[in-house]
């Protein structure tokens, strides 16, 4: 995958973490250990589009969707577990994960 393909697929899944981000935000059911994985999620996001926006450096930007990944999986974990919380909220989260799961194995 090229590096520009790479950066513009950080860009376009943002947008899908921003739905998830917000809808968990909106949503009075979800617990603090979501709340907790969704907020590093979050940060995770960030830095992903941040180091897209600012490096050419591949091997920076594997590392970044490795670590992204890892805070999707704990977010999926916890929302499965979840109880109660709006289907929304539920299928936003597990859709970003699902788009980060398959940028990393492009990657991989």
């Amino acid at each position: 995958m090229e590096l520009n393909e790479v950066k513009q697929r950080i860009n376009q899944i943002k947008e899908v973490a921003n739905e998830a981000i917000e809808a968990c935000r909106n949503d009075g059911k979800v617990s603090p250990q979501l709340k907790e994985s969704i907020a590093r999620f979050d940060t995770e996001m960030n830095k992903a589009v941040k180091a897209a926006q600012q490096s050419n450096d591949e091997a920076k930007l594997e590392e970044c969707v490795d670590d992204l990944e890892e805070a999707a999986d704990q977010a999926k974990k916890e929302v499965q577990r979840a109880d109660g919380i709006k289907s929304q909220t539920r299928e936003t989260v597990l859709r970003a994960h699902e788009e980060i799961s398959q940028l990393k194995h492009q990657l991989h």
